[in-house]
């Protein structure tokens, strides 16, 4: 009601310049004459001043109490204080009722049982509006995700129904199965004591030999990181070993760069043979040991065939051949150790 009328007793005293909301009271500024006395405890009402609904604001002394004081500019009337006069829709609803016994006495009924409900409670429902409102909202901001939910829904519903039969099944199978279980229990239950009876065992096995693998594993750290330094080496070594011993990888490219190469190998397996080429070099008289002594001498079982004992056999016999000349074979020129030479 901007603008509207400000009476005093019937009299026109000023208007209505601004209307505000606060906690759902609404809150009017009104300017009035300087010459309009009042007292600080003044109250307010809503009137209508014809059928045609138009309303004004009227300010009158307090009917139940005495004046006190004087109103001064920017002082404000409480809520309390406050009052409106009936409407005439009201008047018009009441009289209907009373002369036709309309349903309006029924909705006067439920109009003054929800106010002796909301009585003394107005702070929760306003509450419970305000909570209304901020459901609504994020609805409202939600909707494209509330419409893609129920699209999504309806597809999964589509092709559940296009799977009727499968899932029909999947349920006539699940009984037999659940009763297969069912049979199994007592082996399921046994099963999984066992398990758990295992896991305690291995638990304490590790428990204990925790330290021992920690060591090991320690201890097993530098091979394994050697193993990884060398990783290249040893895959380019395992690639020559089927070329032996006229390689042809990467780490020998030219060897035999366009020519061939043959390789005669005798391989004397006889026993003797064997024996000489593993037992020769074993002994080694007439090396001096520390303190004069030789080491066939020095060492038990050196010499078997004087012992008797088993020790290591003596160096066989040099053969005849022609004996080296003085000063060694590198004082002969290189024509006479390389046959064919110039």
């Amino acid at each position: 009601m901007p603008n509207a009328e400000v009476k005093v007793g019937d009299i026109t005293v000023g208007t209505v310049t601004g209307v505000a909301f606060d906690d759902w009271t609404a809150e009017l500024t009104v300017s009035l004459r300087r010459s309009v006395t009042l007292p600080a405890n003044a109250e307010a009402r809503v009137a209508q001043k014809s059928l045609l609904g138009a309303e004004y604001l009227e300010l009158a002394p307090p009917e139940h109490d005495r004046p006190v004081g004087t109103m001064r500019a920017g002082d404000d009337i409480p809520v309390p204080r406050t009052g409106q006069y009936p409407e005439t829709e009201e008047l018009l609803a009441a009289l209907s009722a009373l002369l036709n016994q309309g349903g309006l006495s029924q909705l006067k009924t439920v109009t003054t049982e929800l106010n002796d409900a909301l009585a003394g409670r107005e702070g929760d429902a306003r509450g419970l509006v305000r909570n209304v409102e901020a459901l609504a909202s994020t609805l409202d901001r939600r909707k494209g995700d509330i419409v893609r939910a129920v699209e999504n829904l309806d597809r999964l519903s589509a092709t559940l129904a296009e799977q009727d039969r499968v899932i029909d099944d999947a349920l006539r199978t699940i009984p037999p199965g659940l009763a297969a279980l069912e049979r199994q229990r007592s082996s399921l239950v046994q099963t999984l004591d066992s398990v758990s009876s295992f896991g305690e065992v291995a638990s304490n096995v590790l428990n204990t030999s925790r330290n021992d693998l920690h060591a090991n594993l320690t201890a097993l750290q530098p091979v394994l990181q050697k193993l990884a330094d060398s990783g290249k080496d040893l895959t380019e070594s395992a690639g020559m070993l089927p070329t032996f011993p006229f390689a042809t990888n990467n780490a020998f490219p030219a060897v035999i760069n366009g020519d061939y190469g043959n390789l005669y190998i005798t391989v004397d397996l006889d026993a003797k043979t064997l024996s000489d080429n593993f037992t020769r070099g074993l002994t080694v008289a007439g090396i001096p040991l520390l303190g004069g002594s030789s080491l066939s001498e020095g060492i038990p079982g050196a010499n078997p065939l004087a012992s008797g004992q088993p020790g290591l056999l003596p160096l066989p016999p040099e053969p005849p051949g022609e004996a080296p000349p003085e000063g060694g074979l590198l004082d002969r020129p290189l024509d006479a150790l390389v046959p064919g030479g110039t």
